[in-house]
């Protein structure tokens, strides 16, 4: 069995690259070990690395940065959600401008690091969301400042189980944390795939990410069983 994962240099000391290499079985290849004594000095990221080859990278120098789970909710319900009334009353929801993208990209990096292996999304990646088929981004905003953001995608019209909505992104600025803007704004979200004909959605988060954890789960949201997706790091 070949497993592939992906391998992004950070601070590179040699000119940027993405590579992929081939890890063989339950072992590290001969190959893969020639690349880390070529790229040494760079500080390296890799993603999808099977739970089998844990130990084994951890004695090449790397540790587990992030874990990324998956929650599926196979049973959207509208009863589960605030109602209008009960919406954050200080807070308004709308759809993201396309020249708002700048200050988007803004806020989500104000997040970064408050859970693992979350730097916040630049500039393009936020117009890019904007402008791609069945997305939607929505913020929450305070007066003139936006203070939260979430990114949506419909997906699975073909799929004889139904539509998914995907939430691909929600953050809330820090210092508007912990005041239910989180949890209006993905109400907001998941609304809005209900009336587009979403049956059932999905969403990642870290493993140790236990506030939103426990926000999806209140929603109906169920993680799957097994380890998640785990990035490592020299």
């Amino acid at each position: 069995m070949v497993i592939i994962v992906t391998i992004r240099l950070l601070r590179p000391k040699k000119p940027p690259q993405n590579r992929f290499i081939g890890l063989v079985g339950e072992h590290v290849t001969e190959g893969f070990t020639e690349f880390l004594s070529s790229m040494k000095g760079n500080k390296i990221y890799i993603e999808f690395i099977p739970e089998i080859l844990i130990d084994q990278m951890r004695g090449l120098g790397f540790e587990i940065t992030s874990e990324y789970i998956d929650l599926w909710n196979n049973n959207l319900d509208r009863d589960r959600l605030e109602t209008q009334d009960n919406i954050h009353k200080k807070i308004s929801f709308r759809e993201l401008k396309q020249s708002e993208s700048k200050e988007a990209s803004s806020l989500t990096k104000t997040c970064k690091g408050l859970s693992r292996g979350f730097n916040g999304e630049d500039e393009n990646t936020i117009s890019e969301w904007h402008q791609s088929e069945n997305s939607k981004i929505f913020v929450a905003q305070s007066n003139s400042e936006i203070v939260g953001i979430s990114l949506v995608n419909l997906y699975g019209s073909e799929s004889k189980k139904g539509i998914v909505l995907w939430i691909r992104l929600l953050a809330v600025k820090p210092e508007y944390q912990h005041q239910g803007i989180g949890r209006s704004l993905l109400d907001y979200s998941i609304r809005w795939g209900i009336d587009n004909g979403a049956v059932r959605s999905f969403i990642a988060t870290d493993v140790e990410n236990n506030n939103a954890l426990d926000l999806y789960e209140n929603l109906g949201y169920v993680r799957d069983k097994g380890r998640g997706q785990i990035n490592m790091e020299n």
